[in-house]
């Protein structure tokens, strides 16, 4: 599964998809927002794997700045994605999924129709 189709149904299960994220002196090209945690991804080729952590660490301490404590997972996705989110033990609360939903969409870059 090629990542923009990964990233279009997980926006259709109900998750937040962000894409190109101002966090400072670097972009995140997207972010995924759920019940399932916060991840940071860059196609593979975009950016090393150290950027893409680092970039995670930049995302965690905009959130930390807004009162959540939640980390980001960085993920560097090839260009055929099996899978993007695994559920990992324990689950977002709603009221945290949509506090950091509405922080993210301040940092992330209009895109033009």
């Amino acid at each position: 599964m090629r990542l923009e189709t990964a990233l279009d149904e997980l926006s259709e299960q109900g998750f937040e998809v962000l894409h190109d994220l101002d966090v400072g002196f670097a972009r995140i090209s997207h972010c995924v927002v759920g019940p399932t945690g916060v991840f940071a991804i860059e196609p593979e080729g975009r950016a090393e794997r150290a950027r893409v952590v680092g970039e995670a660490h930049r995302l965690e301490r905009l959130l930390h700045a807004a009162g959540v404590d939640q980390p980001v997972r960085p993920v560097v996705a090839g260009k055929e994605v099996c899978e993007i989110v695994q559920e990992p033990e324990p689950r977002l609360h709603e009221d945290t999924v949509d506090h950091i939903r509405v922080v993210l969409s301040l940092y992330c870059r209009r895109r033009s129709a």
